[in-house]
């Protein structure tokens, strides 16, 4: 891990407060993965998604990815999901997520840049048996 973003982690949120950016940052991702959870249509297909969601915390490594399923069936409930978490940072007292720009569409990238719907990859599959039955 970086140094320097190791240092961050550590940090603590406030002069007032023992709490850091980590046990923040945990707490924010116990909530992020709790939600995908509940999600049966969705995958994972980045096993580093914890740092993948840090670095949208930090808005490092900011990735445009495109999926319109995921983006019109969830985005309602990642803007609550990002609206909640807001919440969250600022009662902590720390400003991450609210600085200017950021949006519920950093977060709704999050999910399509490390998720897959599960009825794209059987997809491929039924295309394949579809194929071999054809030709025997």
């Amino acid at each position: 891990m970086n140094p320097l973003f190791s240092n961050f982690l550590n940090k603590r949120i406030s002069k007032s407060c023992n709490i850091t950016n980590r046990y923040m940052f945990n707490e924010l991702f116990l909530l992020f993965t709790n939600w995908l959870s509940k999600k049966e249509d969705i995958i994972l297909i980045n096993h580093d998604i914890k740092a993948s969601f840090f670095s949208f915390l930090c808005r490092i490594n900011r990735m445009e990815y495109n999926d319109e399923y995921i983006s019109f069936k969830y985005s309602d409930e990642i803007v609550d999901l990002f609206l909640e978490m807001k919440k969250i940072t600022m009662s902590y007292g720390s400003l991450i997520l609210h600085e200017k720009g950021r949006t519920s569409d950093d977060l709704l990238q999050v999910v399509i840049g490390n998720y897959e719907i599960i009825e794209d990859i059987y997809a491929d599959e039924d295309v394949n048996e579809k194929d071999l039955t054809e030709y025997e």
